[in-house]
């Protein structure tokens, strides 16, 4: 089942349109919110819980398949972007102004902690839940002997105009990450571990970028690369862009099959064309361009189930859904 988020036209709610991934002609509306939806994440736990994040200054965890509204957490200003933990099944991350909240399900009345961030973070826009192994460190005392390893874990966060990964493992402790110019949207893949952080074009380079990275320790990250758009992109600063998306593709239905899906993709977007260019992370170039658009894309969202893979592209007027081999 696909989730797109999108108005009922009659009465001016706010919810998701269920689309079968099998029949697209099959849909059905799920009313949510009363403004409109600015990010929603299916539980990563495969209960089929949906946690969305609205304008109305809400947020919410609904059953898309019965349409009941689970939880409702009352906010006292909009929350732009929202996260599930992904070792504690009860617990959940909104962004808000200035600093992130964590509520307890059972107990949603009033966070569990408010987490600030070192200096103001505005316009949240990216979240996500980020647990790897950490490589090995270097202790104070010694400069060759390496200190035990501790897993990573924690919350990437991205602004316009900041990236903040926050340290689980030390009181939610945040630290910057090096940016290139402003932030358009962030996006993490839990089997490959990478992130890829996607930038406008600005006065610095005319071209939109995206860089590919690993978070290999609290305060340091492991730059792959860096992707560019080969053409210049014809948008004003206003203009939305697209949320890229990286992932792992599976090759269980590859010729030569491996136990062991590997290969990491990356989709992102031609404002020029209107097409979802995709990538090969590893040789850092372009492999496809998928067909375009008539408008703007705006998101992109790779699912499968270990033997189809498959990538949903959405624009302002439409979603399309492309089988990947």
């Amino acid at each position: 089942m696909l989730g797109v988020s999108s108005v009922c036209p009659q009465n001016s709610n706010y919810g998701i349109t269920k689309i079968s991934a099998l029949d697209p002609s099959n849909t059905d509306f799920v009313p949510l919110h009363t403004k409109p939806i600015r990010d929603m994440k299916f539980d990563p736990n495969g209960k089929g819980l949906l946690l969305t994040t609205s304008l109305d200054k809400t947020a919410k965890i609904s059953c898309p398949r019965t349409k009941n509204i689970v939880v409702n957490f009352g906010l006292d200003t909009a929350s732009m972007a929202c996260e599930w933990d992904h070792t504690d099944p009860y617990i959940i991350y909104l962004g808000q102004n200035d600093s992130l909240r964590a509520y307890d399900i059972r107990k949603h009345s009033v966070p569990l902690r408010k987490i600030y961030s070192v200096g103001k973070q505005q316009g949240l826009h990216s979240l996500h839940y980020v647990s790897q192994p950490q490589l090995n460190t270097v202790t104070e005392s010694s400069q060759h002997t390496p200190a035990s390893s501790v897993p990573l874990k924690g919350l990437c966060a991205a602004s316009v105009d900041t990236i903040l990964f926050y340290d689980g493992n030390n009181n939610w402790s945040s630290y910057k990450v090096q940016m290139n110019g402003f932030c358009t949207s962030l996006s993490y893949d839990p089997i490959s571990h990478y992130l890829m952080s996607s930038f406008r074009n600005s006065e610095s380079s005319d071209k939109p970028s995206h860089t590919i990275y690993r978070q290999t320790s609290p305060i340091t990250q492991r730059e792959l690369r860096t992707l560019y758009v080969s053409d210049i992109v014809k948008t004003d600063s206003i203009t939305p862009l697209a949320r890229s998306n990286i992932f792992t593709l599976s090759t269980s239905h590859s010729p030569n099959p491996s136990p062991t899906p590997t290969r990491a993709i990356a989709a992102t977007a031609d404002q020029n064309t209107h097409q979802v260019v995709l990538w090969d992370v590893t040789l850092g170039s372009p492999v496809q361009k998928l067909p375009a658009h008539s408008s703007h894309l705006l998101d992109m969202r790779h699912f499968g189930d270990g033997t189809m893979d498959f990538l949903a592209s959405l624009s302002e007027k439409q979603l399309f859904v492309y089988k990947l081999i």
